[in-house]
């Protein structure tokens, strides 16, 4: 959250709000430019696709780049029309950006930028990885390291029938994906 709202926070109508969602459109070319360099860094196969838009009729226009290696995972970008990014990252994980857009919320779409970038490195550098976890009940858990120590996991409840598709998927309930192929 922005600092500029000072220690009382935002008022209440700010979470319901969104002034300007066109302040989010630098996000757009700031992925192209990421997509491109990892084109050029990297054994890699692109695919244009669309999938339904979260925020419009329209459908949305999206970028895959499938590793030569099977074993790394693929990098899904999805351009909404908000204007924002729905980024896939290896089996299920999905991350919006900005993760909310609100005017409490307040993201610069340069933390949306070093979000991203951080975690496509992690991916492409190959310390990013899923995993099953029971606890009571069924989890998919992604996690992620970074060069500088950092990282994050994160988990989601999952039903029989997704459990018994990742458990196809990911023998042994564990999925580290392996690094990106240079070229």
């Amino acid at each position: 959250m922005g600092d500029h709202w000072g220690p009382e926070g935002p008022p209440e109508e700010a979470y319901s709000r969104v002034t300007d969602p066109g302040r989010y459109a630098p996000l757009h070319a700031a992925a192209r430019e990421l997509l491109d360099e990892l084109i050029e860094r990297y054994t890699v196969v692109g695919e244009t696709f669309e999938e339904a838009d979260p925020h419009g009729s329209e459908p949305a226009p999206g970028i895959r780049l499938a590793p030569a290696d099977p074993a790394a995972s693929p990098l899904a970008v999805v351009f909404t029309s908000f204007p924002g990014l729905v980024v896939q990252l290896g089996r299920t994980e999905t991350l919006a950006l900005p993760r909310c857009g609100c005017d409490a919320c307040d993201e610069t779409v340069e933390d949306c930028v070093e979000l991203l970038r951080e975690r496509v490195g992690a991916l492409t550098a190959g310390t990013f990885g899923e995993r099953l976890v029971r606890d009571g009940g069924w989890w998919h858990e992604y996690w992620y390291r970074t060069p500088n120590g950092g990282g994050g996991s994160s988990r989601g409840r999952i039903d029989r029938k997704e459990l018994r598709a990742l458990r196809a998927t990911a023998p042994g309930g564990e999925q580290r994906w392996a690094p990106w192929p240079r070229r």
